[in-house]
Order: C-alpha cells, then sequence, then structure tokens
C-alpha cells in the first residue's frame, strides 16, 4: 500500500522506475501489490436556482404618486428589495434599497394590503423597467434629481426581455374593440365612486375658483328652480373640465386611467378595465372634447363635493371655537 501511494505521488522518474521494478518483484513471489482503491470524493449538490426578479406596484393615489416594488433574490434567505415612490409628473421622489428575508417581504405584502386596504399587483420586471424608465425622464423633465442609489437599480435587475414601447395594457386588450363599444366610455364616469384609485385632485387655485361660482348659485338671493340650478351646475361643471383638462392634463389623465385598466385587468375586473380604457383612449388628441367627457365631468363633480364637505367641515369648527 506504502509503494503504491509513494508511486502516485511521486514526480522522479528514476524513483518511479524503482518501485515499479520493486513491486513488479513483490508480486512475482506471490504478494498483494494492486494498487489501493481511491476514495470516489462526495458528490456535490448542486445549488437550486434562485427564482427569478419580480416586481409590484399599487395604484395611484389622489395625488397622482404610487409604490413600485422591485425584488430579486439574493440567497435563498435574503431579497434586495428596492422600493421606488413615483410621481406621474416629478418623477421618482424617492428611493429606498434594503435586504430582508422572503417571510417579512411576505408580511409586508399582506400588511399593505389588509391593513392599510392598499391594491398591489405583480408585474412583470421588464414591465417594471418601462414605468421606472418612463418615471426617471419625468425627473429630466421636471428638474427633479434622481435618487441617491438609482445607479444600484441598473446594476442589481438587467431587463432581459425586448423593451416595451407603451402600457402593458394595450397587450392585453383590444383598443378597436374598445372603441367600437360606445357604452364602455360612458360606464367609466362610474369608477369615480366605485374605486378610491380612480379618483384624483385637481388644480386647487382654478378649481376653488370654479367653486366660487357653484357656491354662489346654490346660495343665491334669487330663488331658482330646481332645473335651472341644475342647468347652471352642469354649465360650470363643463366649463371646469374645459379649463382642467388641456392638453397636457389630458395626456397625464390618459396614462392614469392606463394604469388604472391594467390594475383592474389583474385583478379580475375585465368590464371595469374596457371602461377605463376606453376613457383613456377618449382622451387622445382629437378624441372626445374635455367638457364631454363623461369621466372628466364625474372627476370635477367630485372634486366639487369634496370643496363642499371641507367648506362645511370649517364651517363646523369655527362655530365650535365660538
Amino acid at each position: 500500500y506504502l509503494l503504491n501511494r509513494l508511486l502516485e505521488e511521486t514526480e522522479d522518474k528514476e524513483f518511479s522506475k524503482g518501485l515499479k521494478k520493486t513491486l513488479y518483484r513483490l508480486k512475482n513471489k506471490g504478494l498483494e501489490v494492486s494498487a489501493p482503491e481511491t476514495a470516489t470524493p462526495p458528490i456535490k449538490k448542486k445549488d437550486a436556482p434562485l427564482p427569478p426578479a419580480t416586481a409590484y406596484v399599487t395604484p395611484m393615489d389622489p395625488l397622482g404618486e404610487r409604490l413600485i416594488l422591485a425584488i430579486k433574490p439574493k440567497s435563498d434567505q435574503e431579497l434586495n428589495i428596492f422600493q421606488f415612490l413615483v410621481s406621474d409628473q416629478k418623477g421618482i421622489n424617492d428611493l429606498i434599497a434594503s435586504i430582508t428575508t422572503p417571510k417579512d417581504f411576505e408580511n409586508y405584502l399582506e400588511k399593505i394590503s389588509v391593513a392599510k386596504d392598499i391594491t398591489m399587483v405583480e408585474i412583470d420586471l421588464d414591465y417594471c423597467h418601462f414605468l421606472i424608465k418612463e418615471a426617471s425622464q419625468k425627473n429630466h423633465a421636471s428638474g427633479t434629481n434622481l435618487p441617491e442609489h438609482f445607479f444600484l437599480w441598473k446594476k442589481y435587475f438587467t431587463s432581459s426581455g425586448t423593451p416595451l414601447d407603451k402600457a402593458a395594457i394595450y397587450t392585453l386588450l383590444d383598443t378597436e374593440e374598445i372603441k367600437s363599444q360606445e357604452l364602455l366610455l360612458k360606464r367609466s364616469e362610474d369608477l369615480v365612486g366605485k374605486y378610491p384609485f380612480a379618483y384624483w385632485l385637481l388644480e386647487w387655485k382654478l378649481l376653488i375658483d370654479c367653486y366660487k361660482e357653484l357656491y354662489e348659485i346654490e346660495n343665491s338671493l334669487i330663488v331658482l328652480t330646481d332645473h335651472q340650478k341644475e342647468s347652471s351646475t352642469a354649465e360650470i361643471t363643463k366649463k371646469t373640465a374645459r379649463l382642467f383638462f388641456d392638453d397636457n392634463n389630458r395626456m397625464i389623465f390618459r396614462r392614469r386611467l392606463e394604469e388604472i385598466a391594467y390594475i383592474l385587468f389583474k385583478t379580475d375586473r375585465e368590464e371595469d378595465a374596457q371602461s377605463a380604457l376606453a376613457a383613456a383612449l377618449a382622451f387622445e388628441p382629437g378624441g372626445v372634447a374635455s367638457e364631454n367627457h363623461p369621466f372628466a365631468l364625474k372627476t370635477v363633480e367630485k372634486n366639487f363635493a369634496f370643496l363642499k364637505e371641507q367648506s362645511q367641515k370649517e364651517k363646523r369648527s369655527d362655530t365650535g371655537r365660538i
């Protein structure tokens, strides 16, 4: 055994030749000189591949802000998490990069969806790239600095697919079919009251100026019939929609409605998703005039109702202080 081991390990040719002669003589004398069995090295267990990166998104809040999460496994026990706070007008307002466990992340998602009643939808990483790129372009356009850790996003999350050039809802619904069903656009007005994430606040200065006209009608010293009040209210609502929903705001609300349509589709509410997309398409250049757009008019009405409620609260508060 020792001679065989020496033969295996030596690199000296003369010494090796001598060992072989010695082993040969021993073998001729009937002694066992077979080489020892080489121990089989343990088979290395292949590490299971880590799950692919994924992402989640919330709807926009009344100010046009939303949360986008990008998650990439670091190991089977750790996740890299990138949390983007995004504004559809200013771009990426904040970015928090952190590491957590799969269990803690699961608890976080549950807390958001249950305790805070926020809809969170899983999206493809390619669509996440589309949304982040779109938001970063808003940073450049608005003069808002990108967050400090933005470079890490590009380092850790590379896009493997073909870059998207439009909102994901257009890969799920047929626009020509949507446009052909006029009732879908009419139903879009129902979305404002049906879903909290389909209601957005309008510009306060413009809204208050128009609301003053509405207030004067409701509190007019001149006796007006219900028909006269309704007619005047409708005219002010149309005027406000025409003033607020200019070309720029029509584009902003179009993108908001495209995202609403996607959220609704992904949460199995396809008919409402179709209505949201119909409203988005009606905001296209040359589409339905703002003063006749059902969603635009209902948004103005809801904002007027909010202002009225706030005004009444302030009056009650002032009365209480007296």
